[in-house]
Order: structure tokens, then C-alpha cells, then sequence
């Protein structure tokens, strides 16, 4: 029995230290990853709580890397860790790189998994497995929903009350007029008010028609149809030139045909830029030569060319990663859309090291991944389910454009509404108080040459 015993207690120790070693060599996996969103972010609940158990280290991130890591490390029966640098790295002048890369050389990091483009100038240093294919694409504002104030948009019930009230104003003021003129500016203030306000809606066509005896009513009337027909013909009807402005553009080719009217943009000095600049490709050549005719093409930062895009009205194209558009077009104020096809395919690597034992089992590990569908769903879950933004249909688009155009132009015309009336009612008054000296003048002098009888 003791024997036996000891035996089992030689197995136990046995077991538990290779469990041990195997414990060592599943923590033995480094990754090194960079911060973009939707790649790697700060959980939000962490940029609050960051003394909390749950946002330490690597659990404070989440993104689609941050999952692609787990399941990597998963397909390899490994744990692991990673740290976050702040760029993919650069060739310095003696040969070496810095950023991630420069880790990666330096042993510092076993793995690179970012969305790090593969290129001709990293392939010499480092191996890469191929995990996201994407490409280079156009982003346009999209049509949408144009915000007015609320008492300046035509689909609101306030602006309907305001016009209601504008017109028993109008009304008001007109038959006002009238009978100050009829009573030489005088009001008999012991006539009951309420048949003036009866008859009001009944003597506005008859007022416009048979008693416009004077110059003010001339002017109120005049003022207050024309900016009703601007009204009504801005949200009704739209030109021939307004359906040729609303109509979508779904190709670069056709930006093209523009000839100037919309205009590209890249960020100055990035790879988008270069390739562009370098490539052979007629169209690509078409796109930079419209760009280096025009100054206000190369633009600083993504950021910044994004909110080009959206301060455009639609005269701005801003050529972007085709992940970039995809990810801002979910996001809100959901104004931008992709427009065409992608101008080029290029696809992010998990980088390792030359000749790294890493290489293979990575790559097989990301077949497996892609075969099980398990990046399919990671995309949806970071770019689809992430959405913030209804995807509408060509022909929702267009409806949206149009409706949009329209509020645009019944903004304008409700607002020169507002100072039509305004000025004509100020101009009444003057013509008003003209018409009455000069027709107190008329009675002196008529009284002087023909005074009356006794």
C-alpha cells in the first residue's frame, strides 16, 4: 500500500509539472498590435473605470484584432499577451526598422496581428499571412435628411401653425389698411372688432381684387404672393437643373465626366497617395491628374478628409481604405456612402518573422478560420452589427436626395417669406403714412380756395 502510494504521488508530481510546462509554453505567444478603431479601441466603460479588475492589461481593449487574437491563439492551443505600439514601423536610414516591425526584428514580440498592409517594401524584412482582403474606394456624401429648425421645416406642424398665423396677420393687416385709408387714418374705435375679424377670411380675395385703392396695399399684396408662389414652387416642384444636381453618381467614371464639378481627395503623403501618383492604371492616372490640378485635394488626415466630404454638399470625393469607408459609413450623422467600385484590392497580414517556426501553423490556423466562417463573423460583428446606420436601397436614396433638396429650398424660400413680409409690412407703414399727409395737405388746400358756406 505504501508503495502504491508513493507511486501515485510520483504520478501526480509528474503530471502537475507537465502541466506546468505546458501552462509555460501557452503563455509564451506575444502579439503586438496598434490602436484603430474598429481594429483596437478602449472599451468605453474603461476610459471611466480603469482602476476596475476587468479593464487591466489587454482586457480594457475589444475590437476586431482583440477577437482575432483569441481565436488565433485558440487555433494554435496557445495563451498569450499583447502589447499596443504606436506604428506599423518604418526602414531607417542604416537598415533598420522602428515601430512594430522594429519589435518583431528585435525579438521583443512574436507575432504582429494589426491591419497592416502588405507591401513590397515590408515583404523583404517579414513573412505575412494574408487574413483581411479589402481595397481602395471613393467616399461621397450621402443624401439625407437636410436638419432645418424646427419652424423652417416644411414636414413640421409648428411651421404650418406659423404660416396659419402669418396668413391672419396678412389678412389683418390688409383690411387694417383698407379702412384706415377708407376713414382718412382714423379708426371708429366703437365699431364692434369681431365683424372685422369675421370678414376677414371672406374679404381677402375681395380685397385683392376690387378695393386695392392705395399704394400700401399695392406693395403688402404684391410682397406677400410672391413669396407664397417662391414657397410653394421651392417644396412642389423642382427644375430640370435640380434633377440633374439630385441625380446620384455610382461610378468614378462618371465623377469624371463631371469635369471638375466634384473634385478628389487623398490624404498627402500616405501610401493611397503614392500608389496613385506611381500607378499605371489609365483610370488611376485620370484620378491624379484632377487631383494635382487642384490644391484642395491632399488633405492632412483621414479626419480631416472625411469631414470634407460632409461640409462638401456633395462636390468632394475623399479616396479612402475601403475598410475606412465601410467603417464611416455606419457611423453617425450616417451622410457618407461608398460610391463605385473598389479601385484596387490590397490585404492586411499577421506578420512574423523570417523563416519563424510561427509562420506555417498561423497560416494554417487562419485557413481553418476562414473555412469555419469564424472572419466572416467577425466582420459582421464589427462592421455590420456595429452599424449605427439604416442601409437604404438605390431608389431610397434617390427619394431621400430628392426630399432633401427640397427642404433645402423651402428652408430658403420659408425664410425669404419671413423678410418679404417684414419688409413689405415696413413699407406699408411709410407708404401709408405718405398716402395720409398727402391727402391732409389736399384737404387744407381745398379748404382754402373753397370754404364753407355758412
Amino acid at each position: 500500500n505504501i508503495s502504491q502510494m508513493r507511486l501515485l504521488l510520483l504520478l501526480t508530481l509528474l503530471f502537475s509539472v507537465m502541466g506546468t510546462s505546458h501552462q509555460a509554453d501557452k503563455m509564451a505567444l506575444r502579439f503586438g498590435t496598434i490602436r484603430v478603431t474598429p481594429f483596437v479601441s478602449h472599451k468605453r466603460r474603461c476610459l471611466r473605470e480603469e482602476l476596475t479588475d476587468d479593464c487591466k492589461g489587454n482586457d480594457a481593449f475589444e475590437g476586431y484584432m482583440v477577437d482575432f487574437m483569441a481565436l488565433l491563439a485558440r487555433e494554435l492551443n496557445s495563451n498569450y499577451t499583447f502589447e499596443i505600439g504606436n506604428s506599423y514601423g518604418r526602414s531607417q536610414k542604416n537598415g533598420t526598422w522602428d515601430g512594430l516591425i522594429g519589435s518583431l526584428v528585435a525579438s521583443e514580440i512574436d507575432v504582429i496581428a494589426a491591419p497592416m498592409l502588405i507591401t513590397p517594401e515590408r515583404s523583404p524584412v517579414i513573412d505575412f499571412s494574408p487574413f483581411f482582403s479589402t481595397g481602395i474606394s471613393a467616399m461621397i456624401l450621402k443624401p439625407g435628411r437636410f436638419d432645418l429648425p424646427t419652424t423652417l421645416n416644411p414636414y413640421s406642424s409648428t411651421t404650418w401653425v406659423s404660416i396659419v398665423a402669418l396668413e391672419i396677420l396678412t389678412i389683418a393687416t390688409v383690411v387694417g389698411l383698407w379702412m384706415w385709408m377708407k376713414r382718412g387714418g382714423k379708426m371708429d374705435r366703437n365699431q364692434p372688432r369681431f365683424v372685422i375679424w369675421l370678414c376677414c377670411f371672406f374679404a381677402w380675395l375681395v380685397v385683392s381684387l376690387f378695393f386695392i385703392i392705395s399704394l400700401s396695399l399695392h406693395v403688402y399684396l404684391c410682397n406677400s404672393w410672391s413669396s407664397r408662389t417662391d414657397n410653394v414652387c421651392g417644396v412642389v416642384t423642382l427644375t430640370e437643373e435640380e434633377h440633374e444636381k439630385i441625380r446620384q453618381v455610382q461610378s468614378i467614371e462618371e465623377i469624371l465626366e463631371k469635369e471638375g464639378r466634384i473634385k478628389f481627395g487623398v490624404f498627402n503623403g500616405g501610401w493611397i497617395h503614392n500608389f496613385l501618383k506611381n500607378s499605371n492604371n489609365t483610370l488611376h492616372r485620370r484620378i491624379y491628374e484632377t487631383m494635382e490640378n487642384n490644391n484642395e485635394s491632399f488633405v492632412s488626415s483621414y479626419p480631416h478628409g472625411i469631414e470634407k466630404v460632409r461640409m462638401s454638399e456633395g462636390s468632394f470625393v475623399f479616396i479612402v481604405e475601403d475598410v475606412v469607408n465601410e467603417w464611416e459609413n455606419g457611423r453617425l450623422p450616417c451622410d457618407t456612402r461608398k460610391v463605385g467600385e473598389n479601385l484596387h484590392t490590397i490585404q492586411y497580414g499577421v506578420a512574423t518573422t523570417k523563416d519563424s517556426k510561427l509562420t506555417e501553423p498561423i497560416r494554417t490556423a487562419i485557413e481553418s478560420l476562414k473555412i469555419t466562417g469564424e472572419l466572416e463573423k467577425l466582420h459582421h460583428k464589427w462592421f455590420v452589427e456595429r452599424s449605427r446606420c439604416h442601409i437604404d436601397t438605390g431608389i431610397e436614396d434617390m427619394e431621400m436626395e430628392e426630399r432633401s433638396r427640397a427642404e433645402r429650398t423651402a428652408s430658403w424660400a420659408l425664410c425669404g417669406l419671413a423678410v418679404g413680409v417684414t419688409v413689405s409690412v415696413i413699407l406699408s407703414v411709410i407708404a401709408a403714412n405718405f398716402e395720409k399727409r398727402r391727402g391732409k395737405d389736399t384737404v387744407k388746400l381745398t379748404d382754402e380756395l373753397t370754404p364753407m358756406a355758412d
